[in-house]
């Protein structure tokens, strides 16, 4: 997979070394390297290069959640945006069984602790900790790195949240706006 994304964007030369970079150190087990190349497919979905985007999340998409909610925040990333895209493109089945594996990580640990994290997943799907707030601010201040870096926080959140099925408080249309007006 990052072979077939080295030669595709081989002339651009911040992309090609993003590529190297996740060549040589993108692994389960490496925090960073799933936060790098989530990033990446972000940035590929961002641009409408939906192909390449849908790459990464697939290759990603084979990671079973192991307990650590450190690294399955950027495969549950990962795997929502593998979802929204196989929506995109009609393939239900995937959508529905990427859907199935996110919420099957509240199904592993004891029953306090899956009670506990479904509430806190169950919190985020209200929209209430997307961060648009941040984005403001960091463009009041004219910080555009991290009004960017804030930017694609916010969309990870609405792509998860959209695609999982949304909330009463933060409905689909919203969602799906949302993202729309923040690409």
């Amino acid at each position: 997979m990052f072979n077939w994304l080295a030669e595709k964007y081989i002339d651009n030369k911040l992309i090609s070394k993003a590529i190297k970079n996740l060549q040589v150190e993108f692994s389960p087990e490496h925090k960073k390297s799933l936060e790098h190349a989530v990033g990446l497919a972000y940035y590929f979905y961002a641009q409408s290069e939906n192909e390449s985007a849908k790459k990464i999340a697939e290759t990603m998409s084979i990671f079973l959640f192991n307990g650590n909610y450190d690294y399955w925040t950027w495969i549950e990333s990962a795997l929502a945006l593998h979802a929204r895209i196989a929506r995109i493109e009609g393939d239900i089945e995937t959508h529905k069984k990427l859907v199935d594996i996110i919420w099957g990580a509240f199904e592993i640990g004891d029953e306090t602790k899956q009670r506990i994290n479904k509430k806190i997943f169950i919190r985020t799907l209200k929209g209430g900790d997307i961060g648009f707030d941040k984005v403001t601010a960091c463009m009041e201040d004219g910080d555009t790195i991290s009004e960017v870096n804030y930017r694609f926080s916010c969309l990870r959140k609405m792509i998860l949240i959209r695609e999982v099925g949304a909330s009463e408080t933060y409905p689909i249309e919203q969602a799906e706006k949302d993202i729309e007006d923040n690409i």
